[in-house]
């Protein structure tokens, strides 16, 4: 009886979180906080930080497109090709060394839904009953994105196809900052009183920056 309620319980998840969207993982930063690379890592029960988070979301999503550097395509093409998935690409910035939101416009280039989740791919707790929520709320917005009291939270973000051209416009202008997009295009803001319906800790915006973050966060290292 308990495995079939397990059982349930996980196909309700599928159901609640999958969406027809298509995943945009941003894997091209330099791990310099780290002073080694943090996706090749190991996390969890997998052998590197990428697999895990690829294990993680990638069944909830049409396709997926992992946006990397040069360096590291051929590394991340070998774990795309061991893992179970067969709908990911691995995909290189079109405009290399121009920080995320190079990345960003990278994954709208290369995407072939409408809309896409992007996130960070050193954010290892992401819930996904809030992107679920989220995709809900595109509607005819240009983005959908969560703030907290930090402030936006751009690489854990739905974007759509819609706002190339406004990236665009800021690359030719050398303007990086991700979060100026949102001051010029359709956003849908989620504050953080509808973040905690379904992320109540809000560990969906906890990064892997540093050896003290891996150590910490990685449960090989609980006590």
């Amino acid at each position: 009886m308990d495995s079939v309620r397990q059982k349930g319980k996980k196909s309700c998840l599928t159901i609640l979180c999958k969406a027809e969207m298509d995943l945009v993982l941003l894997a091209g930063g330099k791990s310099r906080r780290m002073n080694r690379n943090k996706m090749f890592l190991p996390f969890d029960q997998e052998e590197t930080l990428i697999a895990y988070m690829l294990h993680k979301v990638a069944s909830f999503f049409q396709t997926v497109f992992i946006v990397t550097n040069e360096e590291n395509r051929l590394r991340i093409q070998k774990i795309v090709n061991l893992s179970r998935f067969s709908s990911i690409s691995v995909v290189t910035d079109i405009l290399p060394s121009c920080g995320p939101l190079a990345g960003i416009y990278t994954g709208l280039m290369y995407m072939s839904s409408s809309n896409a989740f992007f996130l960070a791919a050193d954010q290892p707790f992401v819930s996904l009953p809030l992107v679920r929520y989220m995709y809900g709320r595109i509607d005819h917005h240009d983005a959908v994105v969560p703030k907290t009291e930090k402030g936006y939270e751009p690489l854990f973000c739905i974007y759509s196809k819609s706002c190339i051209e406004q990236i665009q416009i800021m690359i030719k202008s050398k303007v990086f900052q991700v979060s100026k997009l949102f001051d010029n295009i359709s956003t849908s803001v989620i504050q953080a009183e509808e973040i905690r319906r379904y992320d109540p800790g809000m560990r969906s915006f906890v990064n892997v920056n540093t050896e003290s973050d891996y150590r910490l966060l990685n449960p090989k290292f609980f006590p």
